[in-house]
């Protein structure tokens, strides 16, 4: 008979890896809402149950087909992925010298 994993880091509602990290949660239920994988160099979320997981994040599209994630079909989660999020504008040189140097 095949045990079910159970997630035993998740004491908080958000958990994040450090960078480099390659993690297995293949199997693993109890998820917290905020899941952030966009710094493991492999994690493998085959068979994970991921419905109470409401924001899941990867570093890319790749990182995420890679991973063997399934979202349930009436997931209502976002899911985010670092390397398509915008960066702010820089205000350069131009908006200071456009303003006179803030004056």
């Amino acid at each position: 008979m095949k045990r079910k994993a159970q997630c035993v880091i998740c004491g908080g509602q958000s958990v994040r890896f450090k960078e480099g990290a390659k993690v297995n949660l293949m199997g693993a239920e109890n998820l917290p809402e905020n899941l952030d994988v966009s710094y493991c160099d492999k994690v493998d979320l085959f068979w994970c149950s991921l419905s109470q997981v409401k924001c899941l994040t990867f570093k890319n599209r790749k990182q995420m087909e890679v991973s063997g994630a399934q979202l349930p079909k009436d997931w209502k989660g976002k899911l985010v992925f670092t390397d398509e999020q915008q960066e702010p504008p820089v205000l350069g040189l131009a908006f200071v010298a456009k303003t006179h140097g803030g004056r």
